[in-house]
């Protein structure tokens, strides 16, 4: 495994992400806190494109923004940057070189008023890698689509042509991320830590990996509370904060950085082929009925291959082989999958009923997840390292496999606990 990967923003979204909403709500401090020395400009005031967005977002055609006060507190950028720097005092793992960028928020230009300092550095970040990517193997960049982050808590991405906007954009729910760097983070945990030190190695060996969940249950506890935050709630911010041990930043790090580098990799693959009508076409966890029939289906997996290809490539330029890079992308498939089985679940269904879902518009995960795994062998060479990658992913999904089952059998032990205390009452 690579010792000294290359770290995003991502890491310290999570703690963050409560923490200040947590903070402002206790002082009262909404939009305008302090004085704020570091300018917040939009896009939207100059650009008639972001404003177009800007006035449908204002609108309501992307539904309510139950997110945007946060979004809005953090332009505040004094504020921002204080409680980061509280953040950083207590995350002294972390490279000395992050830290100094996380204590200084400089001035930044949203794409609407809208949007968050914070995803939007994000979203930035993947985009320029996604680009670079996209650029090394001969493809257009000149006309990239627009991209930002909005609030509405849908958990989802999308593709989307604007009436009125001269170019498509990109956008993601701020929540979206949030739940990739969630998950991989619980989902890592689970990995036991055979080698510590500059070298780290974990086991993906499923017995190491089921002494390793018995014997440490706050590693399937956090999984439950990511899950439960995003099912019942629709907002995985509301997961529980915890700080991640050093031992297992490089591992979330490449399981984070492939899921959310494919979700871009995935929408800049929809523009690219050409598949945007008037409205949307995306991958989103709370799927809406755009196109019918197998059409549809075939633009799905088309922006899949081009998402697999793109995000091999941006992790590749970080430093991954094939077996590493498509780690991310796969779990993600996982991951929706879980969340959707665990939906199922807490609503009365069991495993004999469960389908990974499909509908009109997308293939299901687990059919979209085998045919990146039959694509692998086309678009790597050599052979060694797709099969490594195949190998890789194969041990994954026994690890997925038997989480699901650990999760099951404690939601029915929670379950029969609660339901026995409603009795006794």
């Amino acid at each position: 495994m690579r010792s000294s990967p290359k770290y995003e923003f991502a890491p310290l979204y999570s703690s963050f992400h409560r923490r200040y909403m947590i903070e402002l709500r206790s002082a009262g401090e909404f939009k305008h806190s302090l004085p704020s020395v570091m300018p917040v400009t939009y896009k939207s005031e100059s650009d008639p494109d972001y404003q177009c967005l800007e006035q449908y977002l204002k609108a309501g055609a992307f539904g309510s923004l139950p997110d945007a006060w946060i979004h809005q507190a953090q332009h505040d950028l004094m504020a921002l940057q204080e409680t980061l720097q509280k953040l950083v005092k207590n995350t002294p793992w972390l490279p000395k070189g992050i830290q100094e960028e996380l204590s200084t928020f400089r001035a930044i230009e949203l794409p609407t008023k809208y949007d968050s300092p914070l995803n939007f550095r994000l979203l930035n970040n993947l985009i320029v890698r996604i680009k670079a990517a996209a650029a090394r193997i001969g493809l257009d960049v000149e006309s990239f689509p627009h991209y930002s982050s909005i609030p509405t808590r849908q958990v989802n991405a999308c593709a989307v042509n604007l009436p009125g906007a001269s170019r498509p954009f990109l956008l993601f729910d701020s929540q979206l991320f949030l739940f990739c760097h969630l998950f991989a983070k619980a989902f890592s945990r689970c990995l036991p830590v055979t080698e510590a030190g500059e070298m780290v190695s974990l086991s993906t060996d499923i017995e190491k990996v089921r002494e390793h969940v018995q014997s440490t249950p706050d590693v399937l506890e956090r999984l439950i509370d990511v899950l439960n935050a995003y099912v019942t709630t629709d907002s995985p911010s509301n997961a529980k904060q915890y700080h991640l041990e050093g031992d297992y930043v490089d591992i979330v790090t490449i399981i984070r950085d492939g899921m959310e580098l494919f979700v871009v990799a995935h929408e800049f693959g929809h523009v690219y082929a050409g598949h945007l009508s008037q409205l949307l076409a995306g991958t989103r966890l709370h799927t809406l009925p755009l196109e019918s029939g197998t059409e549809s289906h075939r633009q799905e997996y088309e922006a899949d291959l081009i998402g697999l290809l793109l995000t091999l490539h941006a992790m590749n330029d970080s430093g991954y082989d094939a077996g590493l890079s498509y780690i991310g992308i796969d779990l993600f498939f996982a991951s929706l999958d879980m969340a959707a089985q665990y939906a199922h679940l807490i609503a009365g269904g069991d495993d004999e009923t469960f389908k990974s879902p499909s509908s009109d518009s997308h293939p299901s995960n687990q059919e979209r997840r085998n045919f990146l795994n039959s694509m692998i062998e086309h678009i790597v060479s050599p052979i060694e390292q797709a099969e490594s990658a195949r190998t890789l992913s194969s041990h994954y999904k026994v690890i997925a496999s038997y989480l699901w089952s650990e999760v099951r059998r404690q939601t029915h032990h929670f379950t029969g606990l609660a339901l026995k205390a409603a009795e006794a009452q």
